[in-house]
């Protein structure tokens, strides 16, 4: 089924760490930001260290559905 996410507040979280991912998504726009989370200010307010980039086309969590586990990173849409 298609997904949409935009890279705005609301709606840029793909998936978080130790989330279930029951689903591996085909990125055909955009880019995608995968980091982890920063505790800086306590958990009310999460902020994130993106590690890497990646653009479309791209595969993302096909790993994490195929062998059961959950999210080690924070997945999110960038501009």
């Amino acid at each position: 089924m298609p997904r949409r996410f935009e890279p705005t507040e609301i709606d840029k979280l793909i998936y978080d760490e130790e989330e279930p991912v029951p689903e591996m998504y085909f990125v055909i726009e955009g880019a995608i930001g995968i980091g982890f989370s920063l505790i800086v200010k306590g958990y009310s307010q999460k902020q994130f260290s993106i590690g890497k980039k990646i653009f479309a086309p791209q595969l993302i969590c096909d790993h994490y559905v195929v062998n059961n586990q959950r999210s080690q990173f924070i997945y999110i849409s960038m501009k």
